[in-house]
C-alpha cells in the first residue's frame, strides 16, 4: 500500500509516530503490521515520486495492482457485462450509499449517524510487468485511490492528478 502524504516536514523524520497512527480498519478492509516492539523493517518513506517508483519497479513480478477503473455499473446485469468483457476486471467493495441523511443518534459514535448499503465498483488487475512498462507517468495516473464523500455516499475511487 502508498499512502501521500501532505506535509512541509521531512515525513522521514516521523516515522515512528506514522507507524502508530495507520488504523487497523482501512478502506473496508484490515491493516495488519507488525507490534511496534518488533524492529522489522515495513514501512518506507520516499522524498520523490522517482524514488518511489524505482522501488515499486523492482518489486517481484508474482502478485498483480489493483488500479480503478472509470466504470460505474448501475445493476447487477451491467456489472455482469463489464466482467464479460474483460477478464482483468474484479468486482469490489468501493464505498456506502447513504440509505438516510445524516443525523444525530443516541450513543452513535459521531456526532451524525446514518444507515447505509456498500457500494459495488470495479478494480482492474494489473501485471506488475505492465506497470514497469508503463513508466513513471502511467503509474501515478492509474494506481492511486481517494476517499471522497458527498451528500449521498462516501466512495473510494480514482485519485484525480494534481
Amino acid at each position: 500500500m502508498v499512502i501521500k502524504v501532505k506535509s512541509e516536514a521531512r515525513v522521514s523524520d516521523f516515522i515512528k509516530a506514522l507507524r502508530a497512527a495507520l488504523p487497523v480498519n482501512f478502506a473496508g478492509g484490515g491493516l495488519f503490521p507488525p507490534e511496534l516492539d518488533i524492529s522489522r523493517y515495513w514501512l518506507s518513506t520516499y522524498p520523490d515520486r522517482a524514488s518511489l517508483f524505482h522501488c515499486v519497479s523492482r518489486l517481484p513480478s508474482s502478485g498483480c495492482w489493483l488500479i480503478p477503473t472509470k466504470e460505474r455499473p448501475q445493476t447487477l446485469s451491467e456489472l455482469d457485462a463489464f466482467l464479460s468483457a474483460d477478464h482483468t476486471q474484479l468486482p469490489l467493495h468501493c464505498g456506502y450509499a447513504f440509505l438516510e441523511n445524516p443525523k444525530a443518534r443516541l450513543n452513535s459514535l459521531t456526532k451524525h449517524h446514518c444507515y447505509a448499503d456498500n457500494v459495488i465498483g470495479l478494480g482492474k488487475r494489473l501485471n506488475p510487468i505492465e506497470v514497469r512498462w508503463g513508466k513513471q507517468d502511467n503509474f501515478f495516473r492509474l494506481a492511486f485511490w481517494t476517499l471522497t464523500e458527498n451528500d449521498a455516499a462516501i466512495l473510494i475511487e480514482s485519485v484525480k492528478e494534481d
